[in-house]
C-alpha cells in the first residue's frame, strides 16, 4: 500500500472541533517497497485535518 493511502486510511479528519487549537508536526523515514529508497514523510495535522508530504530522503 502506498504511503499516501495509508495516510489516507487513517482517516483526513481527526477530532475536528478541539484540533484547531493545536498543532503537531510528525517526521518519518519509511523504506520504499522493493526498491528500499528510503522517504521522509512530513505529517501535520492543521485544523483538524491530516496534511502530508513525502519527499526523497538525503
Amino acid at each position: 500500500m502506498p504511503i499516501a493511502m495509508v495516510f489516507d486510511y487513517f482517516g483526513i479528519r481527526l477530532d475536528g472541533p478541539t484540533a484547531a487549537s493545536h498543532s503537531i508536526t510528525l517526521g518519518f523515514t519509511i523504506r520504499g517497497g522493493l526498491r528500499g529508497d528510503p522517504r521522509r514523510i512530513t505529517v501535520r495535522l492543521r485544523s483538524g485535518v491530516l496534511v502530508y508530504q513525502s519527499t526523497a530522503a538525503p
